[in-house]
């Protein structure tokens, strides 16, 4: 355990000679969180860009040698849709690989921090989670009584993660329970960090060919210094006799002034944030053949540049990378809003139910699921399978707020010329209406029938104890597809005009969190998948507002 009169130090240590993407996440996770609750989501993005930093370092060091391993090729075809299991596969089979065949590796510390045993502030987080994840039902080892490496630690917050986000709700007191033990912990694994630290993180921004008086030629390299809270660019251009590629970040060799020893390219890059109106870096979220999508931790902010495709393509087939031939198709906005990817398929159709009994609800929960009350609005804070209750929540409010639409546009005259006080025409009206109903009848039972299937794939997953992101992708894809097509249908019905620009609110709404289905896994933050939330709800409410209707809340909470 650090001392109490020794953490300034520590913290100070950690904030001015570790790379800049590690110091500005850290910084953020135990100093800038308004609450317990909310640190524990920061902590926990904490450690994803700690793993995803040291899977940079192996894999930069994996393609730089042209290894070519077959397992990790196979492994690396996961690019395209990376889960935190994929990283730290790659982090754990690379030096693995290395360390059998006795290659030499450019930061032989990464094997020797993977392997090291802690005790201590990890070994009791270790152990107080895995406690906490025996009663999610989740079966992991947590080293002996007395230790833990580095890698048991990881897998344990990749499993507590998927947790998370798979249907685990463990209370604001539970959160800050384990925001209190992951806070000590993650300090003190940056402080056995400190050799990885002594490979200072750069960008080489230009690179121009100079001569001297004498004719001799020399290589002007400009800078910017990656360590500690913030980019520095260096005051002078470095002079080297050979040039390095720029617009990429290398790691330094600790022992010489200017010595690129690896390029972490393109998996770690520095560029311009929109959002921050600044330079941040970002680490590789995801990547196929026609988009990428790179997210910066300490900012949550996504990124989505076109410039790196070719880069990648070509580093993955100089190994031997069987590549993907469907793209993932991500769009630029949805990239911007969380890194969601859009629907360009119809869904396939599900057979029919019958036709609910009006009003059309969502169906009746299963007697293990129980009424949960309003969420309260605190950003960061939710879990995955409260977004799934969120989506019920909107399936319902949609329902709902269309078949009350209907009723009362039934009761109004239709437009026309004048007719008699004592009989108006409203059986052209009454049968616009009655077909109009028969349309959403479909089309909401369809939506329904995809909701239930998929609540009990998922369930079914998560009591077997294989709710991982590979087995529950195509549940998410088919689910994803059933609420474009319900909101594809919903755009053709003949809503009066009065309400088009509602009903486009729903369904803008709606595309959001099909983008969260789509991407569930891929480094999405929580605070994203609040944000996406708020705006659902807000349609709903707004619309309901409109009607004289009641905020809608979710009427089932999935355990």
């Amino acid at each position: 355990m650090i001392a109490g009169d020794e953490l300034e130090r520590v913290d100070q240590e950690i904030c001015d000679r570790y790379p800049y993407p590690l110091v500005a996440t850290y910084d953020r996770a135990q100093f800038q969180a308004p609450d317990p609750v909310e640190a524990h989501e920061y902590l926990l993005d904490l450690f994803e860009v700690t793993l995803k930093y040291c899977a940079t370092i192996a894999l930069a060091q994996y393609f730089h040698d042209h290894t070519g391993d077959a397992r990790i090729n196979a492994e690396l075809a996961e690019i395209q849709r990376p889960s935190l299991g994929h990283w730290n596969g790659w982090l754990r089979d690379i030096l693995g690989l290395y360390r059998r065949s006795g290659r030499a590796m450019a930061i032989p510390e990464l094997d020797s921090f993977y392997r090291m045993r802690h005790q201590g502030a990890v070994l009791a987080a270790t152990q107080s989670l895995s406690s906490a994840m025996a009663a999610m039902g989740y079966r992991a080892g947590a080293g002996d009584a007395t230790s833990v490496t580095t890698q048991q630690f990881f897998d344990l917050l990749i499993g507590y993660r998927n947790r998370l986000a798979h249907g685990a709700r463990p209370s604001p007191h539970d959160r800050a329970i384990a925001a209190g033990l992951l806070a000590p912990a993650l300090r003190e694994l940056y402080l056995h960090m400190s050799a990885l630290a002594e490979y200072r993180l750069v960008y080489v921004r230009s690179v121009t060919l100079e001569f001297d008086p004498q004719g001799a030629h020399r290589y002007r390299h400009v800078v910017t210094h990656l360590t500690g809270q913030s980019p520095r660019a260096a005051p002078n251009p470095v002079l080297l006799a050979d040039a390095y590629p720029d617009k990429q970040l290398y790691l330094l060799d600790r022992a010489s002034e200017f010595r690129p020893l690896l390029s972490v390219h393109p998996f770690l890059i520095f560029a311009h944030c929109g959002s921050c109106n600044r330079e941040q870096t970002f680490l590789l979220n995801m990547s196929d053949a026609n988009s990428q999508d790179y997210i910066g931790y300490q900012c949550t902010h996504h990124f989505s540049p076109t410039e790196y495709l070719d880069y990648m393509q070509r580093l993955l087939t100089e190994l031997g990378v069987p590549l993907a031939t469907a793209p993932l198709q991500v769009s630029e906005s949805a990239q911007r809003n969380g890194g969601s990817a859009s629907l360009d398929v119809e869904a396939a159709p599900l057979p029919p139910p019958p036709p609910p009994p009006e009003p059309v609800l969502a169906p009746e929960p299963r007697s293990a699921r129980s009424p949960a009350p309003p969420p309260a609005p605190s950003p960061g804070a939710a879990s995955r399978r409260t977004r799934w209750a969120w989506l019920v929540a909107v399936a319902a409010g949609l329902v709902v707020l269309v078949v009350v639409v209907a009723v009362l546009l039934g009761r109004s005259p239709s437009p026309g010329p004048a007719q008699p006080s004592h009989a108006p025409s409203l059986a052209p009206v009454a049968a616009d209406l009655s077909g109009l109903r028969q349309q959403y009848r479909q089309a909401a039972g369809r939506r329904n029938a995809a909701t239930s299937v998929w609540v009990s794939q998922v369930d079914s997953l998560l009591q077997q104890g294989a709710d991982t992101p590979s087995n529950e992708s195509g549940y998410d894809s088919t689910y994803a597809e059933a609420i474009q097509a319900f909101d594809n249908a919903l755009l053709t019905m003949p809503f009066p005009g009065a309400m088009s620009s509602d009903v486009h609110g729903l369904t803008n709404a709606d595309a959001a969190l099909i983008g969260d289905l789509r991407s569930a896994g891929q480094g999405l933050t929580t605070s994203q998948f609040t944000g996406d939330e708020a705006r659902a709800q807000s349609a709903i409410n707004n619309l309901q507002n409109d009607l004289g209707l009641a905020p809608s809340t979710p009427f089932v909470q999935p355990t």
